[in-house]
């Protein structure tokens, strides 16, 4: 059951009573819902959450929200909980971030809160937030880095320009049809759609050079963004950012490379805080 069904049914707490209430901002019809399962699946794989620094979030492309208020909800991968956040969009630099968690079979909500500031880019150039103890807690700073990463992927990739938001079928089908006078409108849910993937040099199977080793051998390549926003662009025509999702490349003819992938957890290898 996801997190607003929760809600909708009445089954949720606050985390923190000191912070405002959320939990009509999160039901009104007006905020934007968008699975972002998918979106977090790949980040388990594709990014170190280990990093104690924020700096190396720069690289993720503009995370401007498409929307003034929007609800971001998923699961984990390998997870059972339900991860929600909701964002206000106060201006095109500054973002409002709750978070909430599902908790003994409720909504949690409020569990702290992150602002995200962006540059004339779009892109992170600071975190605040309200989550205590994140520099010496271990549990707290990954939270806290899990959050930033989650909703900063989720939207650069909703920014992305072969990317779409598109409302899931089961609420495409509710809204034909006729609702019910004793119920409260229906919950819309939108779905990161990936609309169309280019065939740039880097997804190619042959290399542009007449070598001996012209063929590439079969290999996975994890999802990721390919920025074409500079210089001449994709095809010398094409600007923008374009969300590459996980594919094979190369020719099996000429053999298999299977990779192998270990984040570094040992914090005396890192330097630095949040």
């Amino acid at each position: 059951m996801s997190l607003v069904s929760l809600l909708r049914k009445g089954r949720y707490l606050y985390m923190d009573p000191h912070l405002p209430t959320i939990h009509e901002q999160i039901l009104d019809p007006r905020t934007v819902k968008v699975n972002v399962t998918g979106v977090m699946s790949d980040m388990v794989e594709t990014h170190d959450t280990s990093t104690d620094a924020f700096a190396d979030f720069r690289r993720i492309p503009a995370a401007v929200p498409p929307f003034p208020m929007m609800w971001l909800e998923g699961r984990y991968e390998n997870s059972h909980l339900s991860y929600g956040y909701l964002l206000n969009r106060r201006t095109v630099s500054e973002i409002s971030v709750s978070v909430c968690l599902e908790h003994e079979a409720q909504c949690g909500l409020n569990l702290f809160w992150f602002l995200l500031h962006l540059d004339t880019d779009g892109r992170l150039d600071g975190v605040t937030h309200s989550l205590p103890e994140a520099d010496d807690n271990e549990g707290h700073r990954l939270l806290l880095v899990v959050s930033v990463l989650s909703v900063l992927l989720s939207l650069a990739r909703m920014n992305c320009r072969n990317v779409t938001l598109r409302q899931t079928s089961s609420a495409q089908q509710r809204k034909r049809g006729k609702k019910p006078p004793s119920k409260p409108p229906a919950t819309v849910w939108h779905e990161i759609v990936i609309s169309s993937v280019p065939k740039s040099r880097s997804t190619s199977n042959t290399r542009t050079w007449g070598s001996d080793d012209s063929i590439i051998r079969l290999h996975r390549v994890r999802g990721h963004f390919e920025d074409y926003s500079q210089g001449k662009g994709l095809f010398g025509k094409i600007k923008g950012v374009f969300w590459m999702p996980d594919h094979e490349r190369g020719s099996k003819s000429a053999g298999e490379v299977i990779g192998s992938y270990r984040l570094e957890s040992d914090r005396n290898k890192r330097g630095g805080h949040l």
